[in-house]
């Protein structure tokens, strides 16, 4: 066992109990078919997992296994997940929907703690924090990459009436093709001392999440996608009680943030972006009516420089940090009541191929 560092992220052992989190260990076998062999993170609700699958001995293939909580703690029913994957994965073809991560099956398994939903993806093992962290994302060329997949993959939800609810840099992942088809290679497990031997409900250790091993560096950005994952907290935007516009709307506020978070490491509320652009204090509350101005040149000055000068996104040239400015302004100006496709952005030139 090794002691824990602040760098080491779990989830909490008093979640451990009677309807809450399942004791996974390395190496334990899920369905008589998935074998444990990584920690992928953890969340509120679940531990995710890679898992080998052991029953395809001729092409052994790596699968992300995500183990929710018993039914009897999470606050949404545990089928609700499954609901939004099945309306993703019956919904129309339209380009966007490969952006959006398919759930490939799903089962039940019994434990000390409860019964529980476990999940099964296509393993997806590199997220944007970690290309935040490596700096990959300061570049505007690999910024347009993520931006077009994102748009595209949000627009995909919007089409068949679903919000994701939740879009943060941990929440977009990428599908690295080299990865995918050779053998998967994961940092050695820290193995923390925070578990309990001698209590079934509990597991004898925790793990922190675990690095694949792939060069970062070295990825060829023209063959990576990126994907948008976990609707655990997504919903239908019809039954939005603030309504179907403004459901959609805060996603589109939220992206923005996102997107200036990815290129620059730096929080900024989508409220924040347009005070900057617009000298007002604006916004997106349920009771608010006032309409979006028209984008000028003096909006595009003041975010502009904000963005050069605050958020530091000096390694952009002044034409694609003008793209950058017009996009995130035309993603977030809009009245609620003419608001337009999403995949209507795709034209843009900062999001162009």
């Amino acid at each position: 066992m090794q002691q824990e560092t602040p760098d080491d992220i779990v989830e909490s052992l008093d979640g451990y109990c009677d309807g809450g989190y399942h004791p996974v260990h390395l190496h334990d076998i899920f369905n008589n078919r998935y074998k444990v062999v990584a920690k992928l993170g953890n969340g509120a609700n679940s531990t995710v997992w890679c898992a080998l699958d052991i029953q395809n001995t001729q092409r052994p293939r790596h699968f992300a296994l995500k183990v929710c909580v018993s039914a009897t703690c999470s606050a949404r029913p545990p089928w609700h997940e499954i609901d939004m994957h099945n309306r993703v994965s019956n919904g129309p073809w339209y380009p966007g929907k490969a952006h959006v991560s398919q759930l490939l099956e799903f089962f039940w398994h019994n434990g000390p703690n409860g019964r529980h939903l476990c999940l099964v993806f296509p393993l997806l093992v590199v997220d944007c924090v970690a290309l935040m962290r490596a700096g990959l994302l300061r570049r505007a060329e690999r910024l347009k990459v993520v931006s077009r997949h994102v748009v595209m993959g949000l627009s995909y939800l919007f089409r068949v009436g679903m919000v994701h609810g939740d879009l943060h840099p941990g929440n977009i992942m990428v599908e690295i093709p080299e990865v995918e088809a050779s053998p998967v290679s994961f940092e050695e497990p820290r193995l923390l001392e925070r578990g309990s031997p001698c209590e079934a409900y509990r597991p004898r250790y925790l793990v922190p999440a675990q690095r694949i091993l792939c060069d970062l560096d070295g990825l060829a950005w023209s063959r990576v996608s990126f994907k948008i994952v976990d609707l655990g907290c997504a919903f239908l935007h019809l039954r939005s009680t603030l309504g179907s516009e403004h459901a959609q709307m805060r996603e589109r506020w939220t992206l923005a943030s996102v997107i200036v978070e990815l290129a620059s490491s730096k929080f900024m509320t989508g409220s924040e972006i347009m005070e900057i652009a617009t000298g007002k204090t604006m916004a997106m509350s349920g009771s608010s009516k006032e309409r979006m101005r028209d984008i000028d040149d003096e909006m595009m000055r003041c975010l502009s420089n904000h963005l050069r000068y605050n958020v530091l996104l000096r390694e952009f040239d002044m034409a694609h940090l003008s793209h950058l400015t017009y996009f995130l302004l035309r993603l977030m100006c809009w009245d609620l009541h003419s608001l337009p496709p999403m995949d209507s952005l795709l034209g843009l030139r900062f999001l162009r191929p």
